[in-house]
């Protein structure tokens, strides 16, 4: 019994050293393409593979990662506002921030007014430009005659620098790099 169970670990062994093998083999051919070249000897020319490798472009995967993940770099939150007596907003600030390293050109936010009861009185589209990096920009949102409340919600979000073209509920076609503008 003790032979039967030495030999069941043995060849669990053997399974996750081939596995690592196998996985070391695949992250190896990821920066690796193999193309067909022409190489002369002996009079005749005769297609042979010839290993080349293509590094990755470290700043390419970095922004590629921001834009995918730009709404965790990219927020807004109201920042102070006042309430009437009977209801109302007025004063209603909206603070942008951008924690990335890139320049966002303009985002395109939907201000919502929301009522005591809890529903939605009235929206507004608000736009702020030019944000630099790792910094914030406070806006002015319109009044509202009626709410107690306000959410906002980021729209879209350009940035040339970052090649970034995101609009809420629209990715491009490319699932690897859905909001870069093409």
């Amino acid at each position: 019994m003790a032979g039967k169970n030495k030999a069941k670990a043995l060849i669990g062994i053997g399974l996750v050293i081939s596995a690592l093998i196998v996985a070391a083999i695949v992250y190896n051919m990821e920066t690796k393409t193999f193309v067909k070249d022409k190489v002369s000897g002996g009079g005749s020319a005769k297609d042979s593979p010839k290993l080349i490798t293509i590094e990755k472009d470290p700043e390419v995967d970095k922004t590629q990662t921001i834009r995918n993940k730009i709404t965790k770099y990219v927020t807004a939150h109201p920042s102070g506002f006042n309430k009437g007596a009977f209801g109302g907003i007025s004063g209603l600030k909206i603070k942008v921030r951008n924690t990335s390293a890139y320049v966002i050109d303009d985002v395109e936010m939907q201000v919502s007014y929301i009522q005591s009861n809890g529903k939605i009185f009235k929206t507004e589209t608000v736009y702020c430009e030019s944000i630099s990096p790792t910094s914030s920009v406070i806006i002015e949102a319109p009044d509202a005659s009626r709410g107690t409340d306000v959410s906002i919600k980021i729209l879209a979000i350009n940035s040339k620098q970052l090649g970034l073209c995101y609009v809420l509920g629209q990715p491009g076609e490319d699932p690897e790099d859905p909001y870069r503008c093409q």
